[in-house]
């Protein structure tokens, strides 16, 4: 292609002047003449970092902005396609946030095209991954129409709009309210059951977030909603290690001391679904598994005979001998203190099957003291 890069501010002004506000001035062929020009910005937007800084250095955001709430169909797919290639420069973000670029691409989201809303969505993606434009983005109206986008649309969109989700909501009790309230939480588990692989891990992911705090009042809500079920059963079924890992993370919080919580993932037969994720491919995944064994044996003694039927002992000796340290350890852990009251049972049978190193620990600390703590 032609180097057009030196053309940038004939380019530039054709889209701005072509502008409904402007077409006293210019014969009805400027519409063809902005879908051009902004067609070719899109093209030079998406070739280089260079063009993306000299566009908005001419002036070119507004005028693209404007493209996408005024233009055709066709020139706000390439309005919205050349801002969020803009987008993926630091700079050109602030600016695009703070220029009205917010409202059009929540516009795009929701009335476009499907190409205009992925392009969209996108967009919203570079922005929201900016900590510094998290707060207007939230403040521009984002979360209702993103939860509306969760359950419409191509896979595609929906998987966007659930990562932009989770980039908001992380470490914001106020966004992870305000996702609840919107009627987010059967949404994401309804995508976490529906999407492909990469959708479900973008949906757990926001779960993740939701169930995090003890205080923005979601965890009833998410328990409502039948997030205990949902998480067990994505822990089990999905295809995507990363998606059973954030549903047994999302689970570890949303039961965290809650007698009545823990109870129903065991009346579900959740310990069953934690000792088979123990021997999964997912390291990361055994390491959660492991970790919400241990907070239900922290959380009482009546669970450690049923953790020990579900067949715990065998994976959690193994990862003890074989893991990363902080795997080993965390099972050496489980294993040491589903022995502590049950020596002569429990203990004994570990002790057969080859853990006598993690018993002997276990009787120097008759507190059964550990350096990890539950959930």
């Amino acid at each position: 292609m032609p180097d057009l890069s030196s053309s940038l501010p004939t380019f530039t002004i054709l889209v701005d002047r072509s502008l409904p506000h402007a077409r006293p001035k210019y014969p009805p062929s400027c519409n063809n003449a902005r879908q051009a020009a902004a067609a070719i910005l899109f093209t030079l937007a998406n070739d280089s970092e260079d063009n993306q800084v000299a566009i908005a250095q001419l002036g070119g955001i507004a005028p693209l902005i404007a493209l996408c709430m005024q233009g055709s169909a066709q020139c706000r797919e390439y309005g919205v396609g050349a801002l969020r290639a803009m987008a993926h420069n630091e700079a050109n973000k602030t600016a695009i946030a703070h220029s009205g670029g917010l409202t059009a691409f929540l516009s795009m989201a929701r009335d476009g095209s499907e190409k205009a809303k992925a392009q969209a969505l996108d967009a919203l993606v570079d922005l929201a991954s900016d900590e510094s434009n998290e707060i207007a983005v939230v403040g521009a109206g984002a979360i209702n129409p993103l939860v509306a986008l969760l359950q419409k649309g191509s896979d595609y969109c929906r998987m966007q709009a659930a990562k932009t989700l989770r980039l908001l909501s992380d470490e914001s009790e106020a966004v992870q309210l305000a996702i609840a309230n919107a009627g987010g939480v059967s949404a994401l588990l309804e995508l976490s059951k529906s999407g492909s692989e990469q959708t479900q891990e973008q949906a757990a992911g926001v779960l993740v977030n939701l169930a995090c705090s003890d205080t923005n009042g979601n965890k009833p809500k998410m328990v409502e909603c039948g997030a205990i079920m949902g998480l067990l059963n994505l822990a089990k079924k999905s295809d995507s290690r990363e998606a059973q890992e954030y549903a047994v993370r999302a689970l570890r919080h949303l039961i965290a001391k809650n007698t009545d919580y823990q109870a129903q993932v065991i009346d579900a037969g959740g310990f069953l679904s934690f000792v088979g994720l123990l021997s999964t491919s997912s390291m990361e995944t055994r390491e959660q598994a492991v970790g919400i064994l241990l907070d239900f044996v922290w959380a009482s003694s009546s669970n450690k005979q049923k953790i020990v039927d579900a067949g715990a002992l065998d994976p959690l000796l193994s990862l003890s001998q074989e893991a990363p340290p902080a795997v080993m350890q965390q099972a050496a852990a489980v294993l040491r203190n589903l022995a502590v009251g049950y020596e002569d049972t429990i203990g004994k049978t570990i002790t057969e099957k080859g853990g006598a190193s993690v018993m002997k620990k276990s009787k120097r600390s008759r507190t059964g003291s550990l350096s990890f703590q539950p959930m």
